[in-house]
């Protein structure tokens, strides 16, 4: 678990993280319930994958898999549940938008007339790839199930 974990960040550090974690991860859960909760067309008819527009040029499965990712990886993020894979999850899907939708679209950054941007989903990229290389911290679930059987044992821990 501590190749999976690391150490796990204390005092201030585990306060502020924990901060940037329910801010984040409350954000991009409520974009992935946004996504599970829509209604309308789709190009097999009606449904849930209703959020990618042009419809159809994301497979099915791909559209669940980030809804997924963003509903669950935000919530797990939130509460320091599983957070490598939350994080990885989030990070890989805004991945994945950012090269396939937003850029080949030739979106701008910032929009300063409001039009198609890839602020939130660049910014949603950062803040999974921070959660994933700095851990959860000692404020989190996985600290309870994982760290503090990990620090006992190892006498290097912090």
């Amino acid at each position: 678990m501590r190749h999976l974990f690391g150490p796990f960040l204390t005092g201030r550090a585990a306060a502020g993280l924990l901060i940037f974690r329910l801010v984040f991860g409350l954000g991009i859960a409520s974009h992935g319930f946004q996504k599970a909760t829509s209604h309308g067309y789709d190009h097999l008819g009606t449904g849930w994958l209703t959020w990618f527009e042009p419809a159809g040029s994301i497979p099915m499965p791909l559209q669940g898999l980030a809804t997924l990712a963003e509903l669950a990886g935000g919530l797990g993020i939130m509460v320091g549940f599983i957070t490598p894979l939350a994080a990885f999850g989030v990070f890989f899907a805004m991945t994945f938008a950012m090269f396939k939708v937003h850029l080949p679209a030739h979106e701008v950054y910032v929009s300063l007339t409001g039009g198609p941007n890839y602020e939130m989903c660049l910014h949603y990229l950062i803040f999974g790839l921070v959660v994933l290389i700095t851990g959860p911290g000692v404020v989190s679930l996985d600290y309870l199930f994982f760290g503090r059987r990990w620090r006992r044992t190892n006498p290097y821990a912090p």
